[in-house]
């Protein structure tokens, strides 16, 4: 897509600025850069995983009841949900490096800060600002990684991106355990903080790219991102990749949330039930590596709706297979839901968003996101409160292949539409 009366880009030294005939301009980065990037994309879900292990334990150490504790953990989600497109915003701006080392540099800050602090109000403050601020060094990652590389190579690089994302979701949790146990709950987050420092040394490194700018007074060149999200929205392409990284998180949180609970009650000892979370991100690592030949099998919208309705017949097929070995066919089954999906919403994002307006493409993406995760849980609780966890599973799978259909069939109609000639407002 193109975006009318755009500023010439300059790159940065060191990087070269290339367009591929569409006004889709593209920055080439040498293999050590883009390495540099991929271990700064394993910074945002390890990070957020490592802080949710701690927050529960520093809180009931503190003598917080356990409502007050579910309250704290899911406001990082509510305030990254209202960020995300401020973040892209921002990132549009001033460049994805510079915001990703500004969100690293407070998590760093807010880290030391929960170490200190012994009231539990104190920590709900702080859980609010890390949310706001480790979503912004997402955004921003994710906005670098999908700049970078011919729209050629996008799925490819996206595909090495989420296989570094599931890396660090693998190491995190075997640093923070040790931590917690020889410093203890409050003192573990000086670790933390510690992890986040190593980011901003890692922010500091990356090769500053240069990112299109919407032209002044257009519909993607609001101040806070919410206008230009609007318009973005108005997009056949972003709305379908909008509903697509919806399910994703959808049955994801469900999965996570109350199947491993499952495994434990039904007589899995909890080593047995983590190596099953765990082989999830082994299988997802390996898969997101396939990605780019998987782009091959079909249209973006077809491969990544496809990969996520395996995933969401795992949720479904879960409750009946928790016998050893069958137990992992849910891992292999999930794992490639989440695996291929990551590479190919990224490129989707990316491609679908004017060169102006990516970076507020990749809030409008992690707001999507964050919505599920707070959605997800909560209902998929209730009904499998009402009518069981088998029940419970098959709506929500239900549910996501709902989504995914709708999503497939507004594809569908996108692509009539575009042979049949000129579209109408809303189907570009």
């Amino acid at each position: 897509m193109t975006q009318a009366g755009s500023p010439p880009i300059t790159p940065p030294s060191g990087a070269t600025q290339e367009s591929d005939g569409t006004g889709d301009g593209f920055t080439h980065l040498g293999n050590g850069h883009l390495l540099l990037a991929y271990i700064a994309g394993t910074f945002s879900f390890s990070f957020s995983l490592i802080v949710t292990f701690m927050l529960p334990l520093r809180a009931r150490e503190l003598d917080t009841p356990l409502a007050l504790i579910g309250f704290l953990i899911g406001a990082g989600s509510l305030v990254a949900a209202v960020t995300s497109i401020p973040s892209g915003a921002l990132t549009q701006k001033i460049g994805p490096q510079r915001v990703f080392v500004l969100g690293t540099v407070l998590c760093t800050g807010l880290s030391v800060a929960m170490g200190f602090t012994t009231s539990y109000f104190v920590l709900l403050i702080v859980q609010l600002a890390l949310g706001a601020a480790r979503t912004a060094s997402w955004v921003a990652i994710q906005t670098y990684i999908t700049n970078v590389g011919h729209p050629s190579q996008r799925v490819t690089i996206t595909g090495r991106f989420s296989f570094a994302t599931n890396v660090g979701t693998m190491i995190a949790p075997l640093l923070i355990g040790p931590a917690a146990q020889i410093l203890g709950y409050s003192h573990a987050f000086f670790f933390i903080a510690g992890v986040a420092l190593f980011f901003v040394g890692i922010g500091l490194a990356l090769k500053p790219i240069t990112l299109a700018r919407a032209a002044p007074n257009s519909e993607q060149s609001s101040s806070a991102g919410f206008s230009a999200a609007y318009y973005q929205m108005l997009t056949r392409g972003i709305q379908i990749a909008v509903i697509l990284t919806f399910v994703r998180v959808w049955y994801q949180t469900t999965w996570s949330a109350f199947f491993p609970l499952f495994l434990v009650e039904g007589g899995m000892s909890e080593f047995f039930a983590g190596t099953v979370i765990s082989s999830t991100s082994l299988v997802a690592t390996g898969v997101a590596l396939t990605a780019g030949r998987a782009a091959k099998l079909g249209s973006r919208p077809a491969v990544a709706g496809a990969s996520l309705a395996i995933g969401a017949l795992a949720l479904v097929v879960s409750p009946h297979l928790t016998a050893i070995p069958q137990v992992y066919l849910i891992s292999l089954l999930y794992g490639v839901g989440v695996g291929i999906s990551l590479p190919l919403l990224l490129a989707m994002f990316s491609e679908e968003a004017p060169p102006g307006g990516r970076g507020v493409a990749m809030g409008v993406r992690t707001s999507g996101n964050q919505v599920a995760a707070l959605v997800a849980p909560s209902l998929s609780g209730v009904v499998i409160a009402a009518v069981g966890i088998s029940l419970g599973f098959l709506a929500s799978g239900g549910v996501a292949w709902v989504l995914i259909g709708a999503a497939i069939v507004l594809h569908q109609r996108r692509v009539r539409g575009q042979r049949a000639g000129p579209t109408e407002p809303g189907s570009v």
